[in-house]
């Protein structure tokens, strides 16, 4: 009688630990099917926003090239090249930041390496996009409590990359 009641209890524990395990592994499986939800969902957002984009620049496609070229334009249309390419870079932000905050550090390397290469290739882009990331820090400098890295929610490197992916091109095009 002892010994079938040990059996039992044998069965019981061993029951209940494979079911731990079996909803363990099932928890698991969850997670990895809301992580490649949430990166698809990305990836439409990213689309969505870059034809929304593209569309803006298709309105616009003279200003668009003379001032990727670094070309002189008018008054008007540095202001419209330059709400365009702060269009281009917020979508890149936004999706680096994504990314960056599933964890997913290579993706967002690489959507940081895609902005340095088309910076590198376009000397009006990135005249632009430097100044402002520039005037940004400043701004940061002067209305950022001493604490900011702290209470920032973003946490992604995202100028230092962009910086340090540009500079490794201008070293290789020397």
């Amino acid at each position: 009688m002892v010994n079938s009641k040990i059996k039992w209890k044998v069965i019981v524990d061993s029951t209940g630990i494979m079911l731990i395990v079996l909803s363990l592994v099932f928890v698991g499986l969850q997670l990895r099917q809301s992580q490649v939800i949430a990166t698809n969902e990305i990836g439409l957002k990213e689309l969505e926003s870059r034809i929304a984009a593209h569309g803006q620049i298709n309105d616009h496609v003279s200003v668009w090239v003379k001032g990727l070229a670094g070309e002189k334009l008018s008054d008007d249309d540095v202001v419209i090249f330059e709400n365009l390419l702060i269009n281009v870079n917020d979508i890149t932000f936004h999706s680096a930041s994504n990314y960056f905050q599933l964890g997913d550090h290579a993706d967002a390397r690489i959507v940081t390496g895609d902005l340095a290469i088309f910076l590198h290739r376009n000397p009006g882009a990135r005249r632009v996009w430097e100044t402002r990331e520039n005037r940004l820090a400043e701004l940061r400098k002067i209305n950022s409590p001493d604490n900011w890295e702290e209470i920032s929610s973003i946490g992604i490197p995202y100028v230092e990359w962009v910086t340090e992916a540009l500079e490794k091109l201008d070293q290789e095009t020397k």
